[in-house]
């Protein structure tokens, strides 16, 4: 079909467009997204629809008859032109044609609600358009740094675009578009998520600093966190299950990264390539410098110098000291040293460090 003069309720009501959006099977997320990476005009369009069509099947869902008495509403704006016998209780068979009305019900508008206390609250229209988007590319050898109004940095890589709202005031999430590398430094607001779309991953955080890595032409998709906590998942969690809700992606503390493999749709969590001290003030170089020490005690002091699980047979290590200056070496340098010194050897499973000894005599 040729989907070039489509308009944004022309994709909502076309049966094709809207089973990929509810069940995102592999055949149809390879044409969508091929669509719109070769017609980037047509970009807007189709993810304002997609949004559209997440919505309304989401408005199904609610109970509060505020909200019902709001859709009900809505309905009534449809265009005359469309099909009577379908409904919001039916949603599945999309057979209605949106009116503008509803169309600026994208972005989550629609399905407003205040999780942290338990109720919700009626629908709140959000109308945006085009114009309130902005979208940077850096086509720079520097870092270009972009303040979004909420505070949040960004620092976006060379070769790298960002698209943003430019006011996320009365929307649920914060979103942003990435294609390429960027560092986030997000604004803390817990009532406010902040959502990072990178084809098919998307990390959700309240307020963290990370770097995401999704340029379209390569095979993997890499989150790499230094401050806080974040939870990834791929495009088809998102869409069986509300952001809002509890999401069954991959959680990441410092110093932790996960390797997304796009043709698999699977994940790969272990530790960055070189793990920082979580407060370098507290943790100086007199600190590492152990003398007859337990070994118990010196993994407990890497593990919370660098939040780090460490496993090891505490039993069967029990009579193993260290004496050794530790400085600025990196974590695995230390791990390195630390083994030669007691007979034992490590290695990195997941975002563990698991340590195999035959104990100390």
């Amino acid at each position: 079909m040729d989907y070039s003069n489509f308009e944004i309720e022309d994709f909502a009501t076309d049966d094709s467009f809207v089973s990929w959006v509810l069940t995102n099977d592999h055949e149809s997320n390879i044409f969508w997204n091929d669509l719109r990476k070769l017609n980037p005009a047509m970009d807007l369009k189709i993810e304002k629809a997609r949004l559209l069509v997440l919505n309304l099947r989401k408005a199904e869902q609610i109970s509060c008859k505020a909200n019902l008495d709001k859709v009900e509403e809505i309905w009534k704006g449809i265009d005359a032109r469309t099909e009577p016998k379908a409904n919001f209780k039916t949603f599945l068979s999309m057979k209605i044609a949106a009116s503008l009305l509803v169309i600026f019900l994208f972005l989550g508008g629609l399905c407003y609600f205040v999780w942290t206390s338990g109720t919700a609250e009626p629908f709140q229209i959000i109308e945006l358009s085009e114009s309130d988007f902005i979208e940077e590319v850096n086509t720079s050898d520097k870092v270009l740094k972009i303040h979004l109004v909420d505070g949040t940095v960004v620092s976006l890589t060379r070769d790298s675009r960002l698209r943003y709202a430019k006011d996320f005031s009365g929307l649920p999430n914060r979103e942003v578009h990435l294609k390429g590398e960027a560092f986030f430094e997000v604004a803390k607001n817990p009532q406010q998520p902040f959502l990072v779309h990178a084809n098919e991953l998307t990390t959700k955080v309240l307020g963290t600093s990370f770097t995401v890595t999704a340029f379209e032409n390569q095979k993997d998709i890499v989150v790499a966190v230094k401050e806080g906590k974040v939870t990834v998942f791929s495009s088809q969690q998102k869409k069986k299950q509300d952001l809002e809700q509890k999401v069954n992606g991959v959680v990441l503390t410092p110093n932790q990264k996960v390797v997304y493999t796009r043709a698999e749709d699977s994940f790969s969590k272990t530790l960055i390539d070189k793990p920082e001290k979580l407060k370098e003030e507290e943790f100086t170089a007199l600190r590492f410098k152990f003398e007859n020490t337990p070994v118990k005690e010196v993994f407990e002091a890497l593990s919370l110098a660098y939040g780090v699980e460490i496993i090891f047979d505490e039993e069967l290590m029990d009579n193993c000291y260290l004496t050794v200056p530790l400085g600025d070496e990196p974590l695995y340098e230390k791990m390195k040293i630390i083994c030669r010194t007691v007979d034992a050897s490590y290695e990195l499973i997941d975002a563990t460090l698991v340590v195999t000894s035959r104990g100390c005599k």
